[in-house]
């Protein structure tokens, strides 16, 4: 039974995960055949999008991003290790792999938040 939601989840993951490939490649025809960073900012400020991106507000939006979705992958750990602790029915091992795997992911969770404090400091501290 285990094994089986295990192999479950695994597929639903793929799935999930490769819904988002052709979107990726449809992208790669034409990330490339601009003038550059600058230009491709400057082209987005054209159709809409924010234009007046300077290189340190793009790297503090690219490590918010990141964090966002390190912080979104712990919860989808937290949720399938919960799952699989439900599923282990009061068997040891797999029991003691999903608790261990909720520790772990809420530590992450904890690092991450630690990590979007910091980055609020180092603004407010260079930026302001």
């Amino acid at each position: 039974m285990t094994q089986k939601l295990s192999h479950l989840l695994r597929s639903f993951l793929i799935a999930m995960l490769s819904l988002g490939i052709p979107q990726w490649a449809r992208a790669e025809d034409s990330a490339f055949t601009g003038p550059g960073l600058f230009g491709g900012i400057n082209w987005a400020g054209m159709i809409g999008g924010p234009s007046h991106l300077d290189l340190a507000s793009l790297v503090i939006s690219v490590i918010e991003y990141v964090l966002t979705f390190v912080a979104l992958a712990a919860v989808i750990v937290i949720i399938v290790a919960g799952i699989r602790l439900i599923v282990s029915q009061g068997e040891e091992e797999p029991k003691n792999t999903a608790k261990k795997a909720i520790i772990y992911a809420i530590i992450g969770l904890i690092v991450v938040i630690l990590s979007r404090i910091i980055v609020a400091i180092v603004l407010s501290i260079f930026f302001h």
